[in-house]
């Protein structure tokens, strides 16, 4: 019985703003519905950056694919919850570019090949301490790696170890020219 009570007095409501003369609605109803939803949307909307941009600096690019990454995901949620019909292509599209703006984000590019590099020549560990020339401080020392056993292996094993970085260097930039490819083909089919 109460809840009777309860679905008349909503419909009671409902109908009391339909019964409202036209101009009354338009100039005052409207605008403050309007208000409210203009508003609490916005405050949501800064509430979920102010989340992602309270740890991002400015000094580094890593952090902008972060906030891409972040952006593009809000994207997708509007995209699979919106109006439109996606096409499965935009949005498997739309997932690798986030994929990757993750990965340009956190990924250490040149770590893969550093730890095979490891496995070659062993692991590089501190062999002793010694006081610096212009400081009181003391530095750490590497000895050679375990499977360097002359000079010409420490030659090899010093180009590897700088040949790392640039492989790395090269699966970065093959993400960098898909992501840009992606957000040219693709870019402008992301709406709804």
């Amino acid at each position: 019985m109460h809840d009777v009570k309860q679905v008349n007095l909503e419909n009671e409501s409902v109908g009391l703003l339909e019964r409202l003369p036209e101009p009354i609605k338009k100039y005052l109803v409207y605008p403050v519905q309007d208000f409210i939803s203009k508003y609490s949307e916005r405050i949501s909307r800064s509430y979920a950056f102010a989340n992602v941009g309270w740890k991002n600096y400015d000094f580094d690019s890593q952090f902008l694919f972060e906030i891409m990454s972040f952006k593009l995901k809000r994207i997708q949620k509007c995209l699979k919850n919106g109006c439109a019909v996606q096409e499965t292509e935009d949005m498997s599209a739309l997932q690798e570019a986030i994929d990757i703006c993750e990965r340009l984000s956190e990924t250490d590019y040149d770590s893969k090949y550093h730890e095979l590099h490891n496995k070659k020549w062993g692991e590089m560990v501190p062999w002793t301490t010694e006081p610096t020339e212009d400081s009181e401080y003391k530095r750490l020392v590497f000895q050679n790696r375990a499977n360097v056993k002359n000079e010409e292996d420490k030659e090899l094993e010093r180009k590897e170890f700088l040949h790392a970085f640039d492989l790395g260097e090269l699966d970065r930039r093959k993400d960098l020219d898909r992501l840009n490819y992606l957000f040219k083909e693709y870019l402008p089919k992301w709406w709804d």
